[in-house]
């Protein structure tokens, strides 16, 4: 991911919105999503809704609320990502979204039409991951680089009320350590702390792979060696924790060439045992609510496909679909998939694996409706009608419409009833300075890609 600064007053009031606009209307992007075919990356769930789910596609956000009937988009644009950036997204009790960006935290309230910076811990840096807290669905704890140097050291940023304010999870990592995925295991007893793992490169030149593991509220860090020399990177898949106090069940994923592989370590990151190599780069991981049954896809010709294990972590193949990704939540198996591979966008099993339904399907997609004030209502239209065609959708062409809702911020911003985002380009006098900030800003990216 591409580190980026972001200007004093970037992305405020009405006129940062219509000078986003502007350019919008001026240049819309392919919307083959960045060049990259319409497909699927992540899928999350919210935590005591089964009906609402949440997937990452290269072509924005979508949601559904009634377990997949219909589904609601909003374009990249409002997410305040770039390029080919695949923010993760993480879902609340109070239903509140989180994405964890190369910008920062970003926090969304009103079902994505629009999101803000949330108050607290470093939430404008840049952020690499978040994790759910195992035993409170208010909380979530996030992984993020302390300053704008590809040197300055990782640390851990909490929340306890949805994200909306973060405070500091200990004190940062141990300087040299790259990190670049975040996992959290359950307390170990009543009144004892939450435990975290997370996995990068360490050493001289960032030539090992390793783990740092804490379990006292990240006042230390432990270190741990993953003992592949050849691996690209390590990214921990998951951590099993036990009702008592004791070590952990750690897994991670290793880049590799010819292929990825899944390691075991069944000691806190001790001794590791090889659990799946089959030659393919892995692309999803996914472990049933009670732990017993562990999912693998793979990519690729030959070896490609979804792989499953039991307690004994004895990996089969169950079928040859083409995961983009993997999670099982409330609502049960879910993959991700692109339509030139796999019959889906997102399909769900109710056979561990083995047989998959269309749950979403690109031309099922339908814009979601926003009000005319929101960044989304504002944004995204002409994104819409470019990329509705390429979904399969032509006769959905033109966005629904929107509730209206005052704007506050700028009340000449908005038209004349009917004409919607088309006149809002006449609205503020500001629009001018923050288009020039707006220019500057996206400079400061490519100095600093």
């Amino acid at each position: 991911m591409t580190q980026r600064g972001r200007p004093p007053g970037a992305a405020r009031g009405c006129a940062a919105h219509l000078c986003a606009l502007a350019v919008a209307v001026g240049s819309v992007p392919d919307a083959r999503a960045n060049g990259r075919f319409p497909s699927a990356g992540q899928v999350a769930f919210h935590p005591t809704d089964p009906n609402h789910w949440v997937v990452r596609a290269t072509f924005g956000l979508l949601q559904t609320r009634d377990a997949g009937k219909s589904w609601g988009w909003v374009c990249e644009r409002v997410l305040d990502t770039t390029g080919n950036e695949d923010p993760f997204v993480l879902v609340t009790a109070s239903s509140a979204l989180l994405l964890a960006t190369a910008a920062g935290l970003r926090r969304s309230v009103d079902g994505a039409c629009s999101w803000n910076q949330p108050a607290g811990a470093a939430t404008a840096e840049l952020h690499v991951d978040l994790a759910a807290h195992p035993a409170n669905a208010h909380a979530a704890v996030a992984l993020y680089r302390t300053g704008t140097q590809t040197d300055a050291p990782y640390a851990v940023a909490a929340t306890l009320d949805d994200g909306a304010s973060w405070q500091p999870f200990g004190v940062p990592m141990p300087a040299g350590f790259l990190a670049l995925a975040l996992e959290a295991a359950a307390p170990a007893g009543p009144g004892l702390p939450l435990r975290l793992v997370a996995s990068g490169r360490t050493g001289p030149g960032h030539q090992q792979l390793g783990l740092l593991r804490t379990d006292d509220n990240g006042k230390t860090w432990s270190p741990r060696i993953v003992p592949r020399a050849d691996g690209l990177g390590a990214y921990v898949s998951a951590v099993a924790a036990s009702s008592a106090p004791g070590p952990l069940r750690i897994f991670v994923r290793v880049d590799g060439e010819p292929g990825d592989t899944l390691l075991v370590s069944d000691d806190d990151g001790a001794t590791w045992m090889t659990a799946l190599d089959v030659g393919g780069a892995m692309t999803g991981f996914a472990r049933s609510p009670d732990g017993k049954t562990t999912l693998v896809g793979v990519a690729g010709e030959g070896p490609g496909g979804v792989y499953r294990a039991g307690p004994d972590l004895q990996f089969a193949k169950v079928a040859a679909l083409q995961a983009l990704c993997l999670g099982w939540g409330p609502a049960g198996l879910f993959a991700c998939g692109s339509e030139l591979t796999t019959p889906f966008t997102l399909g769900r099993s109710t056979d561990a694996g083995a047989t998959w339904t269309p749950r979403l399907q690109r031309a099922h997609v339908e814009p979601q409706a926003c009000p005319d004030a929101t960044p989304a209502g504002l944004l995204c239209p002409p994104y819409w009608l470019r990329l509705a065609p390429r979904l399969g959708s032509p006769e959905k062409s033109t966005p629904p419409s929107k509730p209206t809702t005052p704007n506050t911020t700028c009340r000449t911003s908005r038209g004349a009833a009917g004409m919607g985002w088309l006149l809002a380009l006449a609205g503020c006098v500001g629009a001018w300075a923050c288009q020039r900030g707006l220019a500057r800003r996206r400079a400061v990216v490519l100095r600093r890609g």
